[in-house]
C-alpha cells in the first residue's frame, strides 16, 4: 500500500504540485475514487435483489419527467454512459479545480 502511496505523491510532485499540495490531493483522488467504486457496485449490486434503488426503471418511475425535465434527462444519462470515462471525467474535473487553486510549488 505505502509503495502505491509514495509513487501517487511522486507522480503528483513531477506534476508540479508542492510536497504540502500533493498530501492533499492524495486523499482527495483516493476518497473520489473509494466513492465512485462503491456507487458502481451498488448500480449492479445483486444484494437489492428485486429492490435495487439504482434500477434505471425504477428511478425513470420515481422522477416525473414533465416536472423534473432536467433530472429525468440525467437519470436517463446517468445509466446509459461509459463508467470509464465518466470516471475519467470526474477526476479531470478534480484534477483541474486542484490546479486551479494550489500554491506556488516547493523549491527542492
Amino acid at each position: 500500500m505505502w509503495r502505491t502511496v509514495e509513487l501517487t505523491l511522486r507522480m503528483l510532485e513531477d506534476a508540479g504540485f508542492s510536497k504540502t499540495d500533493g498530501g492533499r490531493v492524495f486523499p482527495i483522488m483516493l476518497h473520489y475514487t473509494v466513492g465512485f467504486v462503491i456507487e458502481e457496485q451498488s448500480r449492479t449490486s445483486i444484494e437489492y435483489a428485486d429492490a435495487n434503488p439504482y434500477d434505471p426503471d425504477r428511478l425513470e418511475q420515481v422522477v416525473d419527467p414533465v416536472r423534473y425535465p432536467r433530472a429525468a434527462q440525467l437519470v436517463a444519462d446517468l445509466f446509459a454512459g461509459d463508467v470509464d470515462a465518466e470516471f475519467d471525467y470526474g477526476l479531470r474535473i478534480i484534477l483541474a479545480g486542484i490546479l486551479a487553486t494550489r500554491t506556488v510549488p516547493e523549491r527542492s
